[in-house]
């Protein structure tokens, strides 16, 4: 969400963000009501971005992607990857999503005709194969709904490409999903992620939930399943990734380039780089290494 801090709503949003975290998190009817009211128009996909994410994922995976087995997590309710992926040859494009978007409602079915349209002008009758009674063909897709910590429907090594936009932020168990992402991917297989280390409910103030403490902003503030956004810096996503035996290279990223007053951070981010700290968003790579 974008708020111009320069109005009075802007310093009345900024400055009680708080009251609104905590309501729409911890208030039932409060929650109940936003999501009514904003939740397919907040979180219906941009065609823009998954464009750009495919054409970036496309250009670094070495051998290409025709015949491989591709995995993302958190597609919401958007199907632009898959038919990106499909019609670019890949062998079968499965869809991970712990919270699914994809409901059975004149909004999402308008919301997939437009999309099918977008990819059958596209690419012709490269797509047309994968669509089939108003959503995907269930013969070159597979839809699971778990969470990326725990994928028991998955089998190891079984997978060539992981991919996600704008997901990594929103999952509450980093740790155990990079695990499970290495368990499924393929000796040689790669996790592409674009990740959003932003404070999503005001991009123009893009660190102010850096200031709560982790026992307030995991027990008053958030809520799992309601725009959970974990904090992680872009070291915290590199350290774990490697743990989880991903080699990981930073192919870009979108740096902060005003004031950052860390005095104004909990003590635990305080703590960290600078440098760590300015990076907003970040588009990574990690391999998985070959068995010896």
């Amino acid at each position: 969400m974008i708020v111009e801090n320069s109005s009075i709503r802007g310093w009345v949003y900024n400055n009680f963000d708080w009251v609104f975290r905590f309501a729409y998190c911890k208030i039932p009817f409060v929650s109940g009501a936003a999501r009514s009211l904003f939740f397919p128009v907040l979180y219906s996909s941009d065609f823009s971005i998954p464009e750009q994410v495919f054409e970036e994922v496309r250009g670094f995976i070495s051998g290409g992607i025709h015949g491989k087995t591709v995995l993302e997590i958190g597609p919401g309710n958007s199907s632009a990857l898959a038919l990106n992926f499909l019609a670019n040859g890949a062998a079968k494009y499965i869809m991970v999503d712990k919270f699914p978007r994809v409901f059975d409602t004149e909004f999402q079915k308008d919301f997939f005709r437009k999309e099918s349209a977008f990819y059958l002008e596209k690419y012709g009758r490269k797509v047309a194969k994968f669509i089939k009674g108003g959503g995907l063909d269930g013969r070159h897709t597979k839809f699971i709904n778990e969470g990326v910590e725990n994928m028991p429907s998955v089998p190891d090594g079984s997978v060539d490409i992981v991919v996600s936009v704008s997901a990594f932020e929103h999952v509450k168990e980093v740790k155990e999903s990079l695990s499970e992402v290495s368990r499924v991917l393929a000796p040689g297989g790669v996790l592409v992620s674009q990740i959003n280390m932003q404070d999503h409910y005001n991009f123009n103030s893009p660190f102010r939930f850096l200031k709560y403490s982790d026992f307030a902003w995991r027990c008053l503030l958030t809520k799992e399943g309601h725009s959970y956004t974990n904090r992680l810096r872009i070291d915290d996503f590199l350290g774990l990734m490697a743990e989880a035996g991903l080699g990981a290279t930073v192919l870009s990223s979108d740096n902060w380039e005003g004031a950052l007053d860390k005095r104004a951070f909990a003590p635990r981010f305080r703590e960290k780089k600078e440098s760590d700290l300015r990076i907003m968003s970040a588009t990574i790579i990690a391999k998985k290494g070959r068995a010896k």
